[in-house]
């Protein structure tokens, strides 16, 4: 059986990408027996989730700065650089 720590680490990994059935079905087995694995499941799948309705929330904003705000922004880095 796994541990908690290979289940976190799986479960992070699970999150952004396909695993193999084998890995799942080991994370699913520890689930069932682990409570504070099930609820970092259960957390960090929220996350994922608050996540991406956040981000679906804000796809009307601009991707990309305007480029009055651009050059302001590395005017400041500049100054500050030059400034060490």
């Amino acid at each position: 059986m796994l541990s908690c720590k290979q289940v976190a680490d799986l479960a992070s990994r699970a999150q952004d990408e396909k695993i193999g059935l084998g890995q799942h079905l080991k994370i699913k087995l520890h689930l069932m027996l682990c409570r504070g694995c099930r609820h970092y499941w259960q957390q960090i799948s929220w996350l994922r989730r608050a996540t991406k309705a956040l981000l679906t929330q804000h796809d009307n904003v601009p991707s990309q700065l305007p480029d009055e705000a651009r050059q302001r922004i590395e005017q400041r880095l500049k100054s500050r650089s030059a400034q060490r």
